[in-house]
Order: structure tokens, then sequence, then C-alpha cells
């Protein structure tokens, strides 16, 4: 997955990984960001998290660039490099952060995804496993469906101890299935660590590794620990828990194809971004744009636009970017042609439909522009002209006789300009129309087939 495009999942040849193990201290940890004025780093704490705060990269794998702390995991080993590496904030439901979420996939098509948890003034933040009192300790949702299964998939993947850093490791080649598995960590290897629901039925696992889009839900739930000083070291639970997470913020991505005839790349991209800008400025944290030819008709090509957001944002974008304003804006912009539509699919929501240029396109048009039918026409008695071709006989004969297409018995002929002329454009040859198409009955004194 190229997670600086958030839901691309690109395929890549087998390198090795380069983990490098490190031993921190909390002085390192206390360097980083607002870390200092927390409780552990002000009071100068004795505690020593199970993960060594952020250090032990057998436990919390953080990409970067190898030689100093955190990072463990060289990021050339991170398939698209360094640039690639998505970050996300790692919230509660009210906006409160507290602490990042790294995801980011290697050679080999495994997904990594690593909570690292920041300071507080009040107390510390962990990981904690048992976590009395608690009715969740961590949970990941992984599949190519936003419907989320109603029993834990991937469990926490660490052991006993208080953690300010875990890391899941999934073999996208190999996902368990939410609604017939979970995934249990263990040497035996059976069905790839994927365990049924009913042992009875066969619970196969699937292929993710070519998905574009993927949605997740990951939930972990904290531990507050207070009087966190030299004589406590790392306190007493203080009967505070919080569940945090990002919800289904594999991007936020939006996407769009519109047909139009022989886009040229910089000038679609950049009309399509100057159309975008009221609805991501200050939300997307990257975006792709290019441009592709449609098969079978190489003269017809698709803008494949992709925004990226932050998991905060991305609700708030959602409800602006399908507004009728934007599609008709964007599409009147790059000048969509008779036929032409755009689609919409978001990893945020369970949401996917088509923006229409004529009545009944498609079965799920949000908005329909029929004004647009007309955009690579000179007025409608083009359509009249066309149309009036179509329904002479002699031409229809022409075009069944030529060397490019030789009809005969039993064959048709359809011209469909319903898109720019609608329901009455359309007239069709047959056997029964077109009499050249007919099958002759065989003669009376024919042997039996």
């Amino acid at each position: 997955m190229n997670l600086g495009s958030a839901s691309m999942l690109l395929l890549a040849t087998l390198l090795g990984m380069l983990v490098v193990g490190s031993q921190a201290t909390l002085s390192e940890w206390c360097s980083l960001g607002n870390h200092s004025l927390s409780e552990a780093c002000s009071q100068r704490s004795f505690c020593q998290s199970t993960d060594n705060w952020w250090g032990d990269a057998n436990v919390c794998v953080i990409p970067g660039f190898l030689g100093g702390y955190p990072a463990n995991y060289d990021s050339y080993q991170v398939c698209g490099g360094y640039k690639s590496i998505q970050t996300k904030p790692i919230s509660d439901q009210e906006g409160n952060q507290y602490g990042t979420m790294y995801m980011f996939r290697d050679y080999s098509d495994k997904l990594y995804i690593t909570v690292t948890l920041d300071g507080s003034k009040d107390g510390q933040m962990f990981f904690q496993v048992p976590n009395s009192g608690a009715p969740l300790s961590s949970s990941l949702f992984l599949w190519d469906g936003p419907t989320v299964s109603p029993t834990v998939q991937y469990p926490a993947p660490v052991n006993l101890g208080r953690f300010t850093c875990f890391t899941y490791s999934i073999d996208l080649k190999h996902v368990c299935d939410p609604f017939t598995s979970f995934y249990r960590y263990s040497t035996m290897g059976d069905n790839y660590n994927c365990v049924c629901h009913d042992t009875t039925k066969p619970c196969p696992t699937k292929d993710l590794s070519d998905e574009r889009l993927l949605f997740f839900l990951l939930q972990v739930n904290l531990t507050q620990r207070t009087d966190i000083t030299k004589t406590q070291s790392c306190g007493q639970p203080s009967g505070n828990h919080k569940i945090v997470g990002s919800y289904f913020s594999s991007g936020g991505t939006f996407f769009g194809a519109v047909d139009t005839r022989e886009l040229i790349q910089a000038d679609s991209c950049v009309t399509l971004i100057i159309s975008s800008i009221p609805f991501f400025t200050g939300r997307a944290s990257s975006f792709t744009c290019d441009v592709t030819s449609r098969v079978p008709s190489p003269s017809i090509s698709a803008v494949q636009y992709q925004l990226n957001f932050f998991a905060d944002f991305s609700a708030s974008f959602f409800g602006q970017a399908v507004n009728e304003y934007f599609w008709l804006n964007s599409m009147s912009s790059l000048q969509v042609g008779c036929g032409g539509y755009a689609t919409y699919e978001s990893s945020e929501y369970e949401s996917s439909f088509h923006i229409c240029t004529s009545n009944n396109q498609f079965k799920d048009c949000k908005f329909t522009f029929p004004q647009m039918a007309s955009a690579v026409l000179a007025n409608i008695e083009d359509v009249r002209t066309f149309m009036k071709s179509a329904s002479s006989p002699d031409n229809a004969q022409r075009i069944a006789k030529s060397n490019q297409f030789t009809l005969g018995c039993g064959d048709s002929i359809l011209f469909d300009a319903t898109p720019c002329g609608g329901p009455e454009a359309r007239v069709a040859w047959d056997q029964v129309s077109l009499p050249y198409l007919a099958c002759n009955p065989p003669p009376a004194n024919a042997p039996p087939a």
C-alpha cells in the first residue's frame, strides 16, 4: 500500500527486513516533542516501560532513517520509501490526542501498524496487559469492506506488561476473515494462525495485497497511572481508562474518475486541485492525481484524483465534498462531455456513488447534470442529424455489408445516443427491420438437421 496515498496497495518484490534493536532510556523519550513536560519526565522517574520507552524493536517497530532514536526500522525497506510512511493521531472521540500511529508496508506484503503513546502532565497513559476493569485491551479490524465484525479479528500483539509502544504485523496475502476467524499469536502456523469460530467449517484467509482500498478500525484501551516519581517508579493505576484509536481512517480517501476526451495530466490535475481547495485546505496530508486511458476506447481518458486526510478531519470533509456545487464545478472545469461521469469512493464511510450526466446512467446517481451532455456538441441538431442517418435502411445495410463488419443472418445493429439525445435517440436494426440480416428458411426438400 502506498500509505502516503493511504489506500493504494502496490505489488512489490521480496526484500530483506532490517530492524535495529536499541536500548532506549527514559531520557531519550523525554527529549522528544513535549514529553519533557510529562509527569514521568518532570519527576525524573525510575519507571521503565516494557517496551523500553519505544526502544525495543521486537515489540515496537518505528520506521525512519537509522542512526538515531526512535527509528529502528530502515525506511529504505518500506515499500515506496520514507514518503509512503503514513502517520495518524491516536485520539479519543472528543479529539484529545494521546499518541501517534505509524502505518507502512514492506516489500514482502507485510503491513505494520505501530501505536506510540505520548507523555501527559497528569500521570502517564500505558497500554497495560492485563488491564483490570477494562472491557477491551486492543483490537484491530482490517478488511476490504467497512462492515465491522462483532468479534475481535486481531487481538493485542503483546503479552503482559505496561507499554508505551507496540506493533501489529499482518501478512496481507493471508488476512484472517473477520467474520469466520480470528488471529492467534502462536508458532503452530495452521491456516496462517487464523482460528475458525466454527471448527466444523473451513475459514480460509483472504489475499488483500492487491486491494486498492482497505478499511480498518483500531481501538486501544489505555490505563492511566499517576504518582510516577522516583520513589513510586511507574506509579499506581488511577482507575481511569480511555478508549482511543483511529476509526476507519485509512486515509479518508476521495477518488474521482471523470470520462472526458484527450485529457492532459498537468492541466486536468491542476483543475481538480483548484476546484477542491476549499474542501481540503488544512485537512489533507497528501494527494495523488493521474490520467489514464480507458479501454477499449483509448480516445476516452479518466482523471483519478485521491486525497488523503488526517483522521480528525475526514468526517467533516466527507460532509462537504459530496455537495452538488463541488461536483458541478469540477465537471464543468474539466469540460466533461457526452456520456461522461464521475465516481466517489471513501474509506472513511461506507459510501460509493456516481455523478451522472444523463438520467438513469447508473443506478446510484447522487447528482445528475444533463447540461454536461452537450459539452461536446454544437447543438441538439447534431444529435438529430446523427439519428436521421442512423434511421436510414440504406445506411444500416451499407454498414452491415461493409468489410469491417460483414454482418449476416441473425446479427443486429444498434445506434444509441441516449446520453446525448434522450430515450428517443436510439434505433435498432435486426432481421425483421432490415431484411439483409434475415435468415432465409431452408428449402422444402432439405434434409433434417
